[in-house]
């Protein structure tokens, strides 16, 4: 079995992970504008209340990176960030840097947005999708698990697992 903290970028089961790779972030000229106000006034709040270098701070910093990718942000045609994942994610972002392990937001290919953590005990990826629907992938190393399904179903066959994960 591969540790993840041993081989960044592949996960406990061997698969690829749903985050990109490092290059991502595009140059400024690659990055669209966002002109609804709410979402920067909302990451605009997240990031002067927080703390330099505590996880809100980087959550929001990372939320705001995602926000000004452009089309094609991979160079393979994937979708520019939802602005509904990016409010999604914004009103999580609280909850999720309150969690013991340290969380990531990445985009993924169809325009969402996905909160992961990566822990000795699991993985946990929560999709924020552009269509508005939440999905969640959980890997358990300690049961032997690996499901994935809708966040709410999720949350409600799983919620000791999640919580083993994020405070591992």
């Amino acid at each position: 079995m591969t540790d993840v903290l041993a081989s960044p970028g592949l996960h406990r089961s061997g698969k690829a992970p749903h985050r990109p790779d490092a290059g991502w972030l595009r140059s400024a000229s690659e990055v669209r504008p966002v002109a609804d106000s709410r979402i920067n006034d909302s990451i605009y709040l997240h990031r002067r209340l927080a703390e330099p270098g505590t996880q809100l701070a980087d959550l929001a910093a990372q939320l705001q990176n995602l926000v000004l990718l452009a089309p094609n942000w991979d160079g393979a045609g994937a979708l520019a960030v939802s602005l509904e994942s990016v409010e999604m994610a914004a009103s999580l972002i609280p909850l999720v840097a309150g969690w013991p392990a340290r969380a990531q937001l990445v985009p993924t290919r169809l325009g969402g947005i996905a909160i992961e953590v990566h822990t000795l005990r699991g993985d946990l990826s929560i999709e924020l999708c552009a269509n508005g629907e939440t999905e969640m992938f959980l890997t358990d190393v300690v049961r032997g698990l690996e499901v994935e399904g809708p966040l709410r179903r999720m949350l409600e066959k799983h919620s000791q697992v999640v919580a083993e994960i994020i405070r591992a």
